[in-house]
């Protein structure tokens, strides 16, 4: 039988001079190498089909060598342009596989590269609302904290100004009884006075008619019979006498009816009174009234105290003596002011202060500050962070955990604390034992300061984490004192979460300036160190790192 050409076995074409379209679709790919497998098994049948047939050709056909020669020659032609397409072929579909997968480590290096700056954003945007919710639960601490120092700051002074209007209420009825109380008595005492006043009126001037009569008589008692004149005298004068014994300004010496209205703007006499302006006005009257009555009876006794037996003139009608009574003479002498021979000397505005002998002027601008230095100031010290050529301690904080700040001192500044701090303290407030790391000492005395006194602590620090998004806390350490330790309660402490966050990288400085106020209470107060309380400073890290105190002040008002 006739061969067949390896094209028309497998149904292949001749390869065209254009090339393999690199973008074809993967799956056709695919159908590619399976075609690349079963042209290796139709290959296996072919040559075996072959060896078959040449076999037969060359014992039915053939019948000598030459023509054998001839026939195989032609059979090896084929079999090496049936070889030539197959490798050919074999190449087209290597280099299709080899740009599909020059095409898929693309795609997938796309992919990967992808995926890469989509996590790296990924962690960027966690990174980034990471700190803004570590930076908004700080302000939310932040403004937690302010509102309930508030809250209680108002709940005191709500509570203060409550006591106070209970007490000017109190104090108002108080008053209010009293004023009326009084009021009705006066009215009463005033009444009285009115009626005596009236019968002392009388009295007074039926006393003149007669005292003008004695006198006339007097003029004329050698005129007419002397006797007689003699006898008429000494009967006035004893009616004058008799008189003068029974003016007396006691109740009831003449019935005068209450609501009798007379010439007399006393009168009535059991008259009310509209305002306190008016009963001012009547009393101002009576009080005319008695002493012009008094001062028309007359009576004995020096006018002028230079007249009197028992004053040294000579000592005492002196400029700017005072009278004093010194019993060694039995007399009132001049003496000086100040008690015991002291003098007042100073300008206008300034305060009065003894200095042992004599009232001196003391500026009050210079009292003021003397006050302010009393009961206000405040402590500082700053480390050799601010030192040339001094290395500056560093505590290596471990994780989660508080560590007492123990700082290398550079300066210590006691003698701006207020007054009554340093005498409590003899200029040292700190009781603590020295410090093992730096310098400085450990407990803050509280001695000096009464219930009610501010204090704030300023913390100045340097922090270098190991690790990314690392945050710091302070906390503030309070020992009670013995009286409140008595008690059943010794310590407590006030802490500042996240007083540093380091969200910028580790091993890198992040500085912190922190702020933490607190109250003396009666936990805490009390004015020797033996009876006062203590604070002292320390720090917590999220992670570990390494922590620098800069600087700490404490500001109090006493």
């Amino acid at each position: 039988m006739s061969l067949k050409k390896p094209s028309e076995l497998f149904g292949v074409q001749q390869p065209s001079s254009s090339k393999v379209n690199a973008d074809e679709d993967f799956s056709r790919i695919k159908e590619e190498l399976g075609k690349v497998d079963n042209l290796r098994d139709q290959l296996d049948q072919v040559t075996n089909s072959l060896s078959g047939t040449l076999t037969q050709v060359i014992d039915k056909n053939f019948k000598s060598i030459d023509d054998y020669s001839e026939v195989l020659e032609g059979f090896n032609n084929k079999i090496e342009s049936f070889r030539k397409e197959i490798i050919y072929k074999v190449d087209e579909i290597e280099k299709s596989s080899q740009v599909l997968e020059g095409k898929v480590q693309g795609v997938l290096r796309e992919y990967v590269d992808s995926n890469t700056n989509l996590k790296d954003k990924v962690r960027k945007e966690l990174s980034n609302v990471r700190s803004e919710v570590v930076l908004f639960k700080k302000k939310q601490n932040d403004l937690i904290e302010t509102v309930d120092t508030h809250t209680q700051e108002q709940n005191k002074v709500t509570e203060e100004q409550s006591k106070l209007i209970e007490t000017l209420e109190e104090n108002q009825n108080k008053l209010t009884e009293t004023i009326d109380t009084d009021t009705k008595e006066l009215s009463k005492e005033l009444s009285i006075v009115k009626t005596e006043s009236v019968i002392f009126d009388t009295k007074i001037n039926n006393l003149k008619d007669i005292k003008e009569e004695v006198l006339s008589e007097v003029k004329d008692i050698l005129s007419g019979d002397v006797s007689d004149n003699i006898k008429r005298l000494e009967e006035k004068i004893e009616y004058i006498r008799d008189t003068y014994k029974t003016v007396d300004l006691q109740e009831g010496l003449l019935n005068i009816v209450p609501d009798e209205t007379t010439s007399d703007p006393l009168t009535p006499l059991d008259q009310q009174y509209v305002t306190p302006q008016q009963l001012q006005d009547h009393y101002r009257l009576f009080l005319n009234r008695i002493q012009q009555q008094l001062a028309t009876i007359g009576g004995g006794g020096a006018v002028n105290i230079r007249d009197l037996d028992d004053v040294d003139v000579a000592s005492a009608k002196v400029n700017g003596k005072f009278l004093k009574y010194d019993s060694s003479v039995d007399k009132w002498v001049g003496a000086a002011g100040g008690g015991g021979g002291g003098s007042y000397t100073g300008t206008v505005g300034q305060l009065l202060q003894h200095d042992g002998s004599d009232y001196v002027g003391v500026s009050s601008v210079g009292l003021a500050t003397y006050f302010n230095d009393y009961h206000q100031g405040y402590y500082r010290y700053s480390t050799h962070y601010y030192s040339a050529g001094i290395a500056n301690t560093v505590q290596t904080l471990p994780a989660d955990q508080f560590v007492m700040i123990q700082p290398s001192v550079r300066s210590n500044k006691v003698q701006y604390l207020p007054k009554k701090m340093l005498n409590a303290n003899s200029n040292d407030p700190w009781v603590g034992t020295g410090a093992s790391v730096g310098t400085g000492q450990t407990e803050f005395s509280l001695a000096g300061l009464d219930e009610g006194s501010t204090v704030v602590v300023r913390i100045a620090s340097q922090f270098n984490p190991d690790i990314d998004n690392t945050n710091l806390d302070f906390a503030l350490n309070f020992t009670t004192n013995p009286s409140t330790q008595a008690a059943g309660s010794t310590n407590f402490s006030i802490t500042r979460e996240q007083a540093l966050i380091c969200n910028e990288g580790a091993d890198q400085n992040y500085i912190s300036e922190t702020l933490m106020n607190f109250y003396v209470g009666s936990s805490l107060s009390g004015l020797t160190t033996q009876t006062a309380g203590t604070f002292n400073i320390s720090a917590r890290a999220s992670d570990e790192g390494d922590l620098e105190m800069m600087a700490l002040t404490i500001n109090v008002v006493a």
